[in-house]
């Protein structure tokens, strides 16, 4: 039985396929509407018109072919799924201990990161999660049964939460930092071949007159 063909050789083939698509598409863009007005242009010479029509005439094919080829690749950006989903926002939620007198913050229990990542396509998206790693205080859940593949709806925006993490009652820090790394395919059903990645950190400060943490998010070089 034939090897089954490997995930990076998949994407090689991709992105062969879609270079030679992608300079195809451009000497099309670039040939067709000169080809298109050097034919008019011809017809109309040997037809014994008038140079003022002919000029004419050509201009208003070439006018017409560059139209229709700006159409053809608008329709094409439409349907593809590429750059269709992006990486918007990550953040840490928590959840307190309050003073059963004062409503005062006595303890932290549990902290869960929040991202969020929007579809603009016209269509379903499906995501397929490869990797998705994330820490709090440098605390991890180990027992965590977060739901790998989604579906973001058409124009909607997927808020993913991996599985909370357990604080240990432990009292609000003054400085807590949270790191998010995550690998995904995204595509239509069946065809996840678009890859979007991660590696972010986020530092919270906790604020005691509001009682909540305030954050900052930012890249993690790799």
């Amino acid at each position: 039985m034939a090897e089954p063909e490997s995930l990076a050789r998949g994407f090689f083939k991709e992105g062969l396929v879609a270079l030679l698509f992608e300079g195809a598409k451009w000497l099309i863009g670039v040939g067709s509407p000169l080809v298109v007005g050097a034919v008019t242009a011809g017809t109309g010479y040997y037809q014994g018109l008038p140079i003022a029509y002919v000029i004419t005439a050509t201009t208003i094919a070439l006018a017409m072919t560059a139209t229709a080829l700006l159409r053809f690749d608008d329709w094409r950006a439409r349907r593809t799924a590429a750059n269709k989903v992006v990486f918007l926002q990550a953040l840490m939620a928590f959840e307190y201990e309050r003073d059963p007198e004062t409503g005062s913050v006595i303890g932290t229990t549990f902290g869960q990161f929040i991202f969020v990542l929007p579809n603009s396509a016209s269509f379903p998206i499906s995501i397929v999660v490869d990797e998705l790693d994330n820490s709090i205080d440098g605390r991890v859940n180990t027992d965590s049964k977060t739901i790998r593949n989604r579906t973001i709806e058409p124009g909607a925006a997927l808020t993913y939460r991996p599985d909370r993490i357990d604080l240990a009652h432990r009292p609000p820090k003054e400085t807590i930092e949270g790191r998010l790394k995550f690998k995904m395919r995204y595509g239509r059903f069946g065809k996840e071949k678009y890859q979007i990645s991660k590696h972010v950190a986020v530092t919270a400060k906790f604020n005691r007159q509001t009682g909540t943490y305030e954050q900052l998010l930012y890249d993690v070089p790799e």
